[in-house]
Order: C-alpha cells, then sequence, then structure tokens
C-alpha cells in the first residue's frame, strides 16, 4: 500500500508540473532593413502583448506547443504560426507592393528589387522591377571595371543578361577595361595581351605603337 501511494503522489508530481511546463517561444523581427524595434505582437492564444527590443527580438514563455502571432508595425502587419523548434522565429514585415516600389524607386538598391521580386513575383511593378534591378547591375559592373580595370563584373551581366538591354554597352566596357589595363601596366606583354583579345579593337593601332615602341 505504501509502494502504491509514493507510485500515485509521483505520477501526481509528474503531472502537475508537466501541466505547468513552459515552452519558450524566441523570435526576431526584420523589415527591408533589417532587425525592427517597437514592432507590436500579439498571442492569439494567450492574449499576451509584447513589443520587440532594439535587437527586433521578443521572447515568450507558453505552455502551449503552439502559438499564433499578429505583428504590426506603421502599416504593415503579418501572421506566423510558431512552435517551440523554430530557433529563433523569424517574422518578416515588408511593405506594400505600391511602397516597396516607390522606396526602391528612391533608393536604388539591388536588394530592393530582390526583395519585391522575391515578395511580389506577380505584383503591379514587377517588370519595372525587373528592368530597373538589370540597369542597377550594369551600372554596378561598369564602376567595377572602370575603377579596377576588371571585367570579371561586366562578364558576370552577359551572363546573367545574355540578351540584356545593356549587352552593347557591356562588352564595350569590357573592350576599355582590357585598353586601361594595358595602358596601367605598360609592358609589351599588356599591349600583346589586348590585340590578341582586340586584333581589330578600337585602340588597336595604338596599341601597336605602344607595341613597336617597346620592343
Amino acid at each position: 500500500m505504501k509502494t502504491l501511494n509514493i507510485i500515485l503522489s509521483t505520477a501526481l508530481v509528474a503531472l502537475t508540473f508537466s501541466s505547468f511546463a513552459q515552452n519558450k517561444y524566441q523570435g526576431i523581427v526584420t523589415g527591408i532593413d533589417g532587425p525592427i524595434e517597437g514592432v507590436k505582437i500579439l498571442c492569439q492564444e494567450t492574449g499576451t502583448k509584447l513589443v520587440t527590443d532594439s535587437k527586433g527580438e521578443f521572447t515568450i514563455d507558453s505552455k502551449f506547443e503552439e502559438l499564433h502571432l499578429q505583428s504590426t508595425y506603421k502599416k504593415m502587419a503579418s501572421s506566423t504560426v510558431a512552435t517551440p523548434n523554430q530557433k529563433p522565429i523569424v517574422i518578416n514585415l515588408i511593405p506594400s507592393d505600391r511602397k516597396l516600389y516607390k522606396i526602391l524607386t528612391e533608393r536604388n538598391e539591388i536588394r530592393l528589387c530582390d526583395i519585391y521580386i522575391d515578395y511580389y513575383p506577380k505584383g503591379e511593378f514587377i517588370e519595372m522591377v525587373k528592368q530597373t534591378k538589370e540597369k542597377l547591375f550594369f551600372i554596378e559592373a561598369y564602376n567595377i571595371a572602370a575603377s579596377q580595370f576588371s571585367d570579371t563584373a561586366l562578364r558576370n551581366y552577359l551572363k546573367i543578361y545574355p540578351t540584356g538591354t545593356y549587352k552593347e554597352k557591356a562588352m564595350d566596357a569590357i573592350e576599355i577595361a582590357a585598353w586601361q589595363k594595358a595602358k596601367y601596366e605598360n609592358t609589351a606583354d599588356s599591349y600583346q595581351e589586348y590585340l590578341n583579345q582586340y586584333p581589330t579593337g578600337k585602340a588597336a593601332n595604338l596599341a601597336k605603337e605602344k607595341l613597336t615602341g617597346l620592343k
């Protein structure tokens, strides 16, 4: 009888403990510029209300095995189903189709184009965003070529956009980068390398003159 009482007591303690066991939910809310401070989060199961900290992070202790979270910040909102296994719970708050397009036209950043394409693949401005991304990609590649005498970024542009709007300009810029590199090194080998690549190039005659002068 005593043994039975011990077993029952142990079972009761275990049951009581399990009834009050808490799951720790840890998460972060991010936007187009990283973590967001001050996001309001409502847990529907418990009615708990909290706000993300300076790192965009939040923590909820709950006995539930699944939580439905409503996140709001300014005019953005998101509904998320969270489980304790998610470490961390990542909630993304993205502006509306029109708002995001307005932001990316003001800031001209490739990464914002990528965000728009990811979240609004059938968005109202999708074609214009794709065109903007290609333009920004070309400009970035061109600037790298001009400052570093390297054609790697331009060739990458041609690989991604083989029939792109700026194909001819990219090819011309690649030749210019090759010539700038030859002039910078100013050696017989560098001019010969340019001529090997562009025997009828825009600077071919000048390269031949330089090459003759160095021999």
